[in-house]
């Protein structure tokens, strides 16, 4: 039964638009509480008796779901590892003691976590730490379950004692056990591999019971495969106290194997008492906790930590701070991201003071390196570097069109006089349609996009009123869609009606009076909404294109992270109008769009903004016109004075005007044209830049500078757009003022300083590079060889490339073998490769 309906999920979640029936699927099954019983529902308060078990969840673990089920079956204290209910990730239930939960169980779920992550070689889902978590039933034919593990070894702080006589943090708090089944101090424990996982605990209708589902027997009542139907975690109303015997045969061997200290993972005292000093001095605050991890990184660095202790910094801070809001990758981001941001830095003339012995603390905490960066207020001194960043000139706005100035009127400062303006050439972007210009060998159109960063409450929220701009324009969209329907509904009752006649006089029907069902346009594009559904409307839109647009980035987020969304990869290929198309058997004929056209407009905090980029790998970052704000630090009167402005009212006005532009430009495509001397300093100017960031030693701002260059282009063709509506409305070229190319130079320059300062808050890489090598090593040392050679020869000239003696003698066989060189007594001789000689 469980597996009938596991195979009908993973069908159903392969199908592009059947989520909602696959998780409805998952809906149906039911779960338990592996944490124990529970009574009157399953939150934390209605706990009753603890089972012992731990529930660790290792989501997304794709090819390697069964190398890392396997490898979870080396660990002593895992009594469960199967198949999640999805079959792309992996559960476990780890032995405890009910000592730990009840100390902090917070504490003991990221050690535990970790402990198992660092095994397996993948990370835990930190989101799952709830005590009462519920569990999915699953079906696993090779699920694991070992009735004999080991409790594990949970290592508090006062037990263990440092080098210098202080409290000596773990690398991984209990981790003794991990990985050594035989280690000498507890009993071996048996291996049982059933076609049934082991569960505790009760189920969501309340049921007071626990219990192990055929435990060790391959069996499985509601099944006729024996051996290959699994729960994920049964409930067995036949057996209730199957469980509550396997806990206590289980943890009377714990005081047996908690006496052996596990001493090869305590972490270096000199760490511990390193961050137990940082947090005496900035105690932890759950509103300041990204502040801190960015603190702490900086303050790293300061003190002349290796990457190698900053991990080992970073996992101790984990176990002590992580929350499901709050998780280890969180940490892990912001701890990397300050120490980054020190080791760019200038490096000084004298180096910090850092003792030789290893037995002592490496820093001297009554004169830090840096005291004034250290005692500063890092979300302070975030304000002074966005306050410092450069605004948009004046001379820009004195030569800006008529409607833009209308646009920026009601502005209440500088900083939101840019982000209007900024704000309003996303939506016109958006709103001129067949506008295009040549780029390096290739046509764009000005579709760009745009995120406006700054704290909570400084004042971005102006974006919703921006936006308001292309309402007249989606009401016109609107309208047709609605007369399509009614024309679409009138054709299909006559056909129906085509039908019956043909049926009446046995005859085949007219098809040609068969009517297509119309696919309406939408320029306002919703940023909750699934890739197929883009893929559609851009598919749909073709040239006019799609404004996508979200005054709070987690919008963006929580569609991106969700399995209907993950379409960053069309959001990287549009911004350049790159070939996008998808090709499912459920969507009938591929969907193809040769060339997208979106605009992006977003606006979010700065933890908003980390979440959503990441890091600068994927490139998505460098695409985006970036522009931050400082937090205002003095109250602004609300008064709508005498004209009371509805600043919807006066842009949806606007939007009016737009929408008149945007129906000329539909039957009067245009292309914008540059002179050869705008080019040029196109060239010189953007020449300059390139240079001014690579000197700074990192890849990232290259490409920031790259794809800016393509921006400066686009905000001056819509610029000239104006200029066009003015002039020669009908004008099917139109070429580009000095003084629109000038501004957009401006404009750019500016959002290149924006873009730079906030680039450095994030990491290059999400993960650690991986340094490349020369592939043809034989061909390289055989290179700096005579003729003839011999093996020392041989191997000196490969370690004056840096290859190592036995990767050098490796070489050398496999030449032989493969008749490369040939030996004449002591000595080699190369072949010739033209004459195979």
């Amino acid at each position: 039964m469980f597996k009938a309906r596991v195979e009908e999920y993973m069908r159903l979640a392969a199908l592009p638009g059947h989520e909602a029936e696959a998780q409805a699927v998952k809906d149906r099954m039911p779960c338990i509480v592996p944490a124990g019983v529970c009574s009157g529902g399953h939150a934390v308060k209605n706990l009753v008796r603890h089972s012992g078990l731990l529930q660790i969840d290792m989501d997304h673990t794709g090819a390697r779901t069964a190398e890392v089920c396997g490898l979870l079956r080396q660990l002593p204290y895992v009594v469960v590892a199967h198949m999640s209910f999805s079959h792309n990730g992996v559960r476990a239930f780890a032995l405890v003691a009910a000592g730990d939960v009840e100390r902090n169980y917070e504490r003991l779920y990221a050690a535990v976590g970790e402990a198992v992550s660092r095994h397996a070689g993948h990370d835990y889902d930190s989101k799952c730490k709830i005590l009462t978590q519920p569990s999915f039933y699953s079906w696993d034919a090779d699920a694991y379950y070992n009735p004999g593990a080991e409790t594990f070894r949970m290592q508090w702080e006062e037990e263990m004692t440092g080098p210098e006589g202080g409290v000596a943090e773990r690398e991984i708090a209990g981790n003794g056990n991990a990985g050594n089944r035989s280690s000498g101090t507890g009993r071996r424990t048996s291996e049982t591999k059933t076609g049934a996982t082991a569960g505790t605990g009760t189920d969501t209708a309340g049921t007071d019971t626990t219990g192990v589902a055929n435990a060790g027997t391959g069996t499985n009542a509601d099944t006729t495969d024996a051996g290959t139907a699994a729960a994920s975690a049964s409930v067995s109303a036949s057996a209730p106290n199957t469980v509550s015997n396997t806990v206590s045969n289980t943890t009377s061997n714990t005081a047996s194997n908690s006496a052996t200290p596990s001493t090869p993972d305590a972490a270096p005292g000199f760490l511990a008492q390193f961050l137990n000093d940082f947090e005496h001095r900035n105690p932890f605050r759950r509103g300041e906790r990204n502040y801190l991890a960015l603190k702490l990184g900086r303050v790293a660095r300061s003190k002349g930590f290796s990457k190698e202790e900053l991990e080992e910094i970073t996992r101790i801070f984990t176990r002590r701070y992580s929350a499901t809001d709050f998780t280890a990758e969180d940490i892990r981001q912001r701890i990397n991201a300050g120490y980054q941001f020190i080791e760019s830095l200038p490096q000084k003339t004298e180096e910090h003071n850092r003792v030789q012995n290893r037995g002592q603390v490496l820093y001297d905490p009554s004169e830090p390196p840096d005291e004034a960066l250290e005692d500063a207020d890092l979300l302070e001194k975030n304000n002074e570097l966005r306050a410092s960043s450069p605004y948009i000139p004046d001379s820009v706005y004195d030569g800006l069109p008529a409607l833009l100035k209308e646009c920026v009127k009601y502005s209440g400062d500088l900083r939101e006089r840019d982000i209007v303006l900024l704000g309003c050439l996303s939506c016109c972007g958006a709103l001129f349609p067949h506008v295009s210009f040549f780029y390096k060998n290739a046509l764009y159109s000005p579709h760009f996009y745009l995120a406006l960063i700054a704290a909570a409450g400084a004042g971005k929220g102006v974006l919703a009123f921006i936006i308001s701009l292309l309402d007249a324009t989606q009401e016109h969209y609107d309208d047709e869609r609605r007369q399509q329907k009614k024309a679409f509904e009138k054709a299909q009752a006559e056909w129906d009606n085509e039908l019956h006649q043909a049926q009446r006089e046995h005859r085949s029907p007219d098809t040609d009076k068969k009517p297509e069902e119309p696919k309406g346009k939408y320029l306002k594009t919703s940023a909750t909404t699934s890739k197929s559904r883009l893929l559609e409307q851009l598919a749909t839109n073709g040239e006019l294109g799609c404004h996508m647009a979200s005054t709070e980035i987690n919008t963006l987020i929580s569609s991106l992270t969700q399995d209907y969304g993950k379409y960053e990869d069309i959001l990287c290929k549009a911004a350049h109008h790159e070939e996008i198309s998808q090709s499912y058997k459920a969507d009938g004929d591929p969907i193809v769009v040769p060339h997208p056209h979106l605009a992006l407009a977003i606006s979010g905090t700065q933890e908003q903004f980390i979440n959503f980029f990441h890091s600068h790998e994927n490139g998505l970052y460098s695409r985006f016109l970036i522009y931050t704000r400082q937090l205002s630090l003095h109250w602004e009167t609300c008064s709508p004075g005498e004209g009371r402005v509805d600043l919807r009212a006066h842009f949806r006005a606007l939007g009016q005007k737009l929408f008149d532009m945007h129906k000329l430009l539909l039957d009067s495509p245009t292309l914008v044209t540059f002179t050869p001397e705008q080019w040029e300093r196109h060239t010189q100017q953007f020449s300059l830049w390139l240079k001014s960031a690579l000197v700074e030693g990192r890849e990232y701002p290259s490409s920031i500078v790259f794809r800016h260059g393509l921006l400066a282009m686009r905000l001056a063709s819509i610029l000239t757009i104006f200029r066009k509506w003015d002039d020669y409305r009908y004008a099917k070229e139109y070429a580009c003022t000095d003084a629109d190319f000038n501004a957009a130079m401006q404009i750019v320059a500016t959002i290149l300083e924006h873009s730079l300062l906030l680039g450095t808050t994030l990491p290059d890489t999400g993960r650690q590079p991986v340094l490349m090598r020369h592939f043809h090593q034989f061909d390289q040392i055989l290179a700096d060889l005579p003729r003839s050679f011999s093996y020392s020869d041989f191997t000196f000239a490969a370690q004056n490339l840096g290859i190592s003696l036995s990767t050098a003698k490796r070489i050398l066989k496999k030449g032989l073998e493969q008749e490369l060189i040939v030996k004449q007594g002591d000595k080699y001789r190369k072949r010739n490769k033209r004459r195979g000689k």
